[in-house]
């Protein structure tokens, strides 16, 4: 298991304590790719890792919205994606 999967999977379990209710999609990718989709009440915020970039994205989608490849919050490392979708989550 990679660094990134181990590190996202551990985010997960922390958000399922923290917030009661919450449900969590991982999906992950041969090329390391990961896609994180959380669901809080009517909200949905999505973390997704891109090694080709080494970068982190964390968006919340808005109603009638798809996925998409561009993300309102980019971070160097997985500590600052964590901090921020943990943020949005908190203001759920």
């Amino acid at each position: 298991m990679s660094d990134v999967i181990a590190s996202v999977t551990a985010m997960i379990s922390e958000i399922e304590a923290r917030f009661p209710g919450t449900a969590t999609e991982l999906s992950t990718f041969p090329s390391g790719a990961v896609h994180l989709v959380v669901r809080k009440g009517d909200r949905v915020l999505v973390l997704a890792y891109t090694p080709s970039a080494d970068w982190y994205g964390v968006d919340e989608l808005s109603a009638g919205e798809g996925l998409g490849n561009s993300y309102r919050y980019g971070a160097a490392d997985f500590a600052g994606a964590r901090d921020t979708l943990m943020r949005l989550l908190e203001t759920a």
